[in-house]
């Protein structure tokens, strides 16, 4: 789809910008808040391994950001 765009008419861009474009803002607050610590009592209570998940997903999560 990208490049469907990138290679269209400035119209047919400007028409799918408009579209995407609060797609990708909204996608993007969502990620963030996602990426966020939890409250420290509850990261405390988490085991090495649940804090090791949590690193790989936001690891994931800013990985997807990037190439968005």
């Amino acid at each position: 789809m990208q490049d469907l765009i990138l290679a269209g008419t400035e119209e047919y861009f400007d028409h799918y910008m408009g579209i995407f474009t609060p797609v990708y803002i909204t996608l993007t607050n969502i990620l963030l808040r996602k990426v966020q610590y939890p409250e420290d009592s509850v990261y405390n209570s988490m085991s090495s391994e649940e804090k090791e998940q949590f690193r790989c997903y936001r690891q994931d999560i800013i990985d997807t950001v990037v190439s968005v």
